[in-house]
């Protein structure tokens, strides 16, 4: 048996440890470490990594992302509204022609509309482009699982797999989409509060106004902050046996004191998507208009394998 003093000293070390410090919802905190003392690669580092990936399976991916293509042209890009980009080309190069970078203008305020085209024209449109999209998501993230350990290509991973094998999770991803909408709710509510009260003019002084934005920018943040651990169930969810609330619960284990870290990281791909396709409409539009549409629509076709390459990387790193 222990003597007595050992057990003083038992219960003295007892009172010594600390116990972990957590956080406490919608309280201001001391910053805490994560407990792992894995560094995450710089976004360059994750980005470059996602680009070998993808390199040493590129005919599966890019298999998948022309299915994708060709679905979108037949359901999504068929029944919208195409934009006649050489006939606003001319018209706005007569009211810029006077002005110094009048061409560059031009190409700038070309690529706006196109942007503000090339959502889909109708609700049914709109449903058949969430639909390919979850299809396309789950065929990817299946695919990038089954390579992210081969070093050599595996003959069994094909296209047809990719689309027959990935979307068995389509039901259980389609309510981690469910849940991520709710927590895109406040960010619908400051959208409807900015639009009426701020740009309405019902805040009038300058106090109004900044209780309102501030109002505005926390629902905003409340959003990420809940977004931010969620986007990573789509991932979880395609592991056996998983079901949406436990995906839910792993997210938030993964991104658990480093939230901020992980939000700059998704910022940043989403900043070298858009500064790619712009770099690549814009020279288009001046250059060849004909094409500025297509090149545009292969952009964003192309920007779902990239995002989804990185954040799986990103992914893997957090585990």
């Amino acid at each position: 048996m222990a003597s007595k003093k050992d057990q003083t000293a038992a219960a003295r070390q007892k009172a010594r440890t600390k116990k972990a410090q957590t956080y406490k919802s919608f309280r201001l905190s001391k910053r805490l470490k994560h407990t792992s003392n894995k560094q995450l690669p710089v976004s360059r580092k994750l980005l470059a990594a996602a680009y070998q990936h993808v390199r040493q399976n590129y005919k599966v991916f890019l298999g998948i992302l022309v299915v994708y293509g060709l679905l979108s042209l037949v359901f999504v890009k068929g029944v919208s509204n195409g934009l006649d980009v050489k006939g606003l080309q001319s018209t706005l190069s007569d009211l810029f022609r006077s002005n110094r970078g009048g061409t560059l203008a031009v190409g700038v305020a070309l690529f706006g509309m196109l942007l503000g085209n090339n959502g889909p024209a109708s609700g049914v449109a709109g449903a058949y482009q969430t639909f390919l999209l979850l299809i396309v998501s789950l065929a990817l993230i299946w695919t990038l699982r089954n390579t992210s350990n081969s070093k050599v290509a595996n003959p069994s991973i094909t296209v047809k797999n990719a689309f027959y094998k990935g979307t068995a999770t389509l039901v259980p991803l389609m309510l981690i989409l469910a849940m991520i909408s709710l927590q895109l709710l406040p960010i619908g509510v400051a959208s409807f509060l900015y639009g009426n009260i701020i740009v309405g003019g019902l805040a009038v002084t300058v106090f109004e106004k900044s209780l309102w934005i501030i109002l505005v920018g926390a629902l905003i943040l409340l959003s990420l902050y809940m977004v931010t651990a969620s986007i990573f169930a789509f991932y979880i969810i395609t592991l056996p046996d998983m079901t949406p609330v436990k995906a839910l619960r792993s997210a938030r284990q993964l991104v658990l004191h480093r939230r901020a870290e992980i939000a700059r990281k998704i910022f940043f791909i989403v900043v070298v998507i858009a500064l790619t396709t712009t770099l690549l409409v814009v020279p288009t539009i001046i250059l060849l208009p004909v094409a500025a549409e297509w090149i545009l629509f292969a952009c964003t076709i192309g920007s779902v394998g990239v995002i989804h390459a990185y954040m799986y990387t990103l992914y893997r790193e957090l585990l």
